[in-house]
C-alpha cells in the first residue's frame, strides 16, 4: 500500500501483491512449524512488557522510517540499495524485538499468528494497523520530498 501511494506500484497489482505476501507468510510459517514444532512459536508477534501503545507506536515509527529508507534508496538504479535497507532492518529489529516483537510488515505477522492463534491472533491488529499507518505516512512524506526536488 505504501509503494502504491508512493507511485511505485500500479493499482492493479496491489491486491495480488497483498495476497501473495499473505500466502507466502502462511506457507513459510507452515514450513517453520513443520521443521521446528509448534512450541517454538514460529515468530508470532506479541506485545512485550511495554504494553500495547508502545508496541503500536514502535511499529508505526519504525515502519515509517523503514519505508522512507526503501523509497529513497530505490528511487534510481541503485545497485547498493540492499545495504541501507538491510542495515536499517537489522537495527530496527534489534531495537523493537523487546517492545513489539518487531514486525514492520503485516504479512510477516499474519502467517505465524494465524497458525499459533491465541494472543498472537488477538494482537494481530497492532501488526496490521501500525505498519499500514507508518507506510502510508512515509509514502505521503516521500511524495512531498520528491515534489520539493522538482
Amino acid at each position: 500500500i505504501g509503494a502504491f501511494i508512493a507511485g511505485r506500484l500500479k493499482g492493479r497489482h496491489v491486491i495480488p501483491y497483498i495476497f501473495m505476501q499473505l500466502l507466502g507468510a502462511l506457507v513459510a510459517s507452515l514450513f517453520v512449524i513443520t521443521i521446528l514444532g509448534k512450541n517454538y512459536g514460529i515468530g508470532a508477534n506479541t506485545v512485550g512488557e511495554f504494553g500495547i501503545l508502545s508496541a503500536l507506536l514502535v511499529e508505526i515509527i519504525l515502519t515509517f522510517l523503514f519505508m522512507i529508507v526503501i523509497l529513497q534508496s530505490t528511487k534510481e538504479n541503485n545497485y547498493h540499495a540492499a545495504l541501507p535497507i538491510g542495515f536499517f532492518l537489522l537495527i530496527a529489529h534489534l531495537f523493537a524485538i523487546p517492545i513489539s516483537g518487531s514486525s514492520l510488515n503485516p504479512a510477516r505477522s499474519f502467517g505465524p499468528a494465524l497458525i499459533i492463534g491465541g494472543t498472537a491472533l488477538k494482537q494481530l491488529w497492532i501488526y496490521i494497523l501500525g505498519p499500514l499507518v507508518g507506510a502510508i505516512a512515509a509514502a505521503l512524506v516521500n511524495r512531498l520530498i520528491e515534489f520539493s526536488r522538482r
